[in-house]
């Protein structure tokens, strides 16, 4: 058979859809042809579910979400044991010396009365 281009025995034409056919049974007798298109059939019986696939992977953590509100003030706890006594202090420096003799007096009074 030749080669399909200038000078071939292959008619022209043909579109989407068409085939190239023999018309007779003489060589290179050739047309083309519509390609008749049935109906369409029943449709098939569903196959069977496949297997379960794998886990995904596990998606990106979202962001923080805000602080909630400040809870209520707990109980008031028991008081802690008495804790131990300290170190005694350093003395304080010797007072004045006192100058001058004298006595220091006392006076008392009261006032009675009988009703």
């Amino acid at each position: 058979m030749p080669s399909v281009g200038s000078g071939s025995r292959i008619p022209p034409g043909g579109t989407l859809d068409q085939v190239l056919v023999k018309k007779s049974a003489t060589d290179y007798d050739l047309k083309w042809l519509a390609v008749p298109i049935g109906p369409k059939g029943d449709t098939g019986a569903t196959g069977a579910q496949g297997p379960k696939g794998d886990q995904g992977d596990v998606g990106a953590l979202g962001p923080v979400g805000p602080a909630g509100p400040t809870g209520d003030t707990g109980a008031t706890g028991v008081q802690g044991p008495k804790g131990d006594t300290g170190a005694t202090g350093s003395q304080g420096p010797a007072g004045a010396a006192a100058t001058g003799g004298g006595s220091i007096g006392f006076v008392a009074s009261a006032k009675w009365s009988i009703d």
